[in-house]
């Protein structure tokens, strides 16, 4: 931390370092069945699309385009 004088009062800056982590590890999910439009699908589950495989964050109903 800097303080510094300005004018009357003070200025202060702050110097930190935030880590984050880039590799959650685990691995790639584990292959799903196939993704299919409105289907109701949960977190978690996992889905294979044109050879890749998602893992879905947030509950929903899947939808075309």
């Amino acid at each position: 931390m800097d303080v510094t004088q300005r004018g009357t009062g003070e200025a202060v800056a702050f110097d930190f370092v935030l880590n984050v982590q880039q590799d959650p590890g685990g691995g790639p999910p584990p292959p799903g069945t196939s993704w299919v439009a409105g289907h109701a699908y949960n977190a978690g589950d996992t889905v294979t699309y044109s050879g890749a495989t998602y893992a879905c964050l947030q509950a929903h109903t899947s939808q075309t385009g």
